[in-house]
């Protein structure tokens, strides 16, 4: 009996150190993190589909209506009333009511709003049209009536348009950095235009110091020694011989039927 119980105790001892045993390698185990929520979990962002032909057409509208001054109608002159001496006689001085025109001040005679809103509605047209698939089969169908409504927007008037943002281009030309990808709007002198290996390329020239150089473009209407408005992608800035380029990708140059 007394063998029995001590083969008892013995096993409990061996019972216990074995449980302590794996106790303490259960212990040196690093503890699991928790599993994360699904909820919490970051998403992953869907691609941005590619923009339609519409789009590219609604942002051109926008941009040829939103840019018009609303005091005068994109005129530049708003029109006034007023009295005007007829000659009465020597006793009396009649008058009479007269319609006039004055420059407008809201506008300073430009025609359109300021700069910030046109250059808003035209960056966001170079960027519709930079975003759009070529080749999808709507884009062959349609260009003419992307085109069109590109030339509504130079319709506007190319001077009008360089007198807002001419002093926007010189600030971005000296900050932009070419791989955020930012549009940029200019009007400029189209100084040449050839074909490269099947590529074309026109050069408008902004300054005597800056060129843009329109690798591409999706919407062509213009040639050489004729104003232009442009547009486009930065892709690349650099001196060259002299001349500081900006090279845009995907964009448009379109002149404009009325002689400014």
């Amino acid at each position: 009996m007394q063998s029995a119980n001590r083969a008892w105790s013995g096993l409990a001892a061996l019972a216990v150190a074995a449980s302590l045993s794996v106790a303490t390698v259960d212990d040196d185990k690093p503890a699991q993190a928790p599993k994360p929520d699904a909820e919490q979990q970051p998403k992953a962002e869907k691609p941005k589909p590619a923009t339609t032909v519409q789009q590219v057409v609604i942002a051109a509208k926008q941009f040829a209506s939103g840019a018009v001054c609303d005091g005068c109608s994109g005129t530049g002159r708003a029109p006034r009333e007023g009295r005007r001496d007829n000659g009465g006689g020597s006793n009396m001085t009649l008058q009479k009511e007269v319609h006039y025109k004055v420059e407008c001040t809201a506008c300073k005679g430009v025609g359109l709003r300021g700069s910030g809103p046109v250059w808003n509605l035209g960056t966001k047209l170079v960027g519709a049209l930079a975003s759009i698939s070529t080749t999808d089969p709507k884009w062959g169908d349609n260009i003419e009536k992307v085109r069109a409504s590109i030339a509504e927007v130079a319709a506007v008037g190319l001077s009008a348009l360089q007198r807002r943002i001419a002093g926007t281009v010189e600030t971005k030309l000296t900050s932009i950095k070419p791989e955020m990808n930012e549009p940029l709007l200019c009007v400029g002198l189209i100084a040449d235009d050839n074909i490269k290996e099947g590529d074309r390329r026109l050069w408008i020239e902004l300054s005597s110091s800056w060129y843009a150089v329109i690798e591409r473009p999706r919407i062509t209407d213009g040639f050489e020694g004729k104003a232009a408005l442009a547009g486009g992608i930065v892709r690349r800035i650099e001196d060259r011989n002299g001349r500081k380029l900006v090279e845009l990708h995907d964009g448009f140059v379109m002149t404009t039927k009325v002689q400014e």
